[in-house]
């Protein structure tokens, strides 16, 4: 869960990861996509009204949960393949130097 948390540190400090999370939220992952992860979020109490806060844990918890006890693909309703997926697409929008701390791989 440290990863986790410190991974919303950078969220807020670093406006080139910051940059990085939206460009994923906003080009790598469709409508459809989004909405896996909004509803999940709601689920769990977060606003899913609130897009920064919808960004934020997304990259969290996609990147930055390693423990599939805590997140994993069947609590979106995807493949493992797919959620693999959606972590390489992530790698590759442009994560800035010294971002991939924690980064599952």
């Amino acid at each position: 869960m440290l990863l986790h948390e410190f991974s919303h540190g950078q969220f807020f400090t670093r406006p080139d990861y910051q940059k990085a999370c939206w460009k994923f939220w906003t080009e790598a992952l469709g409508d459809s996509e989004r909405q896996l992860f909004r509803t999940y979020l709601a689920q769990h109490d977060y606003d899913a009204g609130n897009e920064v806060l919808m960004v934020n844990e997304t990259q969290a918890l996609l990147m930055h949960t390693p423990d599939p006890r805590a997140f994993n693909s069947a609590a979106l309703g995807v493949s493992e393949a797919r959620l693999a997926h959606w972590r390489k697409r992530f790698q590759q929008v442009g994560m800035p130097s010294g971002a991939d701390v924690g980064l599952l791989r």
